[in-house]
């Protein structure tokens, strides 16, 4: 079962990382003053928790809106995502930096598994040991290619797996968190010792915790 934060608002990632149970995810919305307005909106409500992508092509203008901000860096989880068609994720996740204008994002993730489950992972844990991410995962992959990636490579597991668009969490013991199973990721077995902690863009908060600690800590109503 997922650590809860102490204030209930995050989960804490299994190399002790504390991610914000809500975000704001900036997939299609337009680079410049959209994703600059939604940013800084979402910041002004109380959200901490920031997610972009290089294939959102909107990095820059999230950077932008972070710095004009005024919110301590600190105050802040920034993640987002590695175009698996790169072929070198520690060139990527430099460029994204320098887009987003920080030395550092507190997640890095693999956005897809396209060609192989395991290919781009040892760059992920050079990234990771860099300090260019705080923790590293994977995104939108499946159960199966979750399996291989961590059967595969004989070195730490992924910090987070996102799972974006999809309503839970894979069993054995997972959905405690969340309750129920995903889509389309519950239908392979993952071994419980492979370590993630699993977010969801789409109703993956269960209701209670929104009800009883995120709404009271943000004053907003589910």
């Amino acid at each position: 079962m997922a650590t809860l934060t102490d204030d209930g608002t995050g989960v804490v990632l299994t190399n002790g990382v504390p991610m914000p149970l809500l975000g704001l995810g900036v997939w299609q919305i337009p680079d410049g003053r959209p994703t600059e307005q939604a940013v800084r909106w979402a910041l002004d409500a109380g959200y901490r928790h920031i997610d972009t992508a290089t294939l959102y092509r909107n990095e820059r203008s999230v950077g932008r809106a972070i710095r004009d901000s005024g919110v301590p860096r600190e105050q802040l989880f920034v993640a987002t995502k590695f175009h698996p068609r790169d072929p070198d994720p520690e060139r990527a996740v430099e460029a994204s930096l320098r887009l987003l204008g920080l030395d550092h994002v507190d997640l890095y993730l693999w956005h897809w598994p396209s060609g192989g489950a395991t290919r781009h992972w040892p760059a992920f844990e050079r990234i990771a040991e860099r300090g260019l991410a705080r923790a590293v995962g994977v995104s939108n992959f499946s159960a199966g290619s979750a399996t291989r990636r961590a059967t595969s490579v004989s070195t730490r597991s992924p910090h987070e797996m996102s799972a974006e668009c999809v309503s839970a969490v894979p069993p054995r013991g997972w959905d405690k968190l969340h309750g129920a199973a995903p889509d389309n990721l519950g239908r392979g077995r993952v071994s419980p010792d492979h370590r993630t902690r699993r977010r969801s863009w789409r109703s993956s908060i269960p209701r209670h915790l929104i009800r009883t600690r995120c709404c009271p800590k943000f004053r907003r109503s589910p």
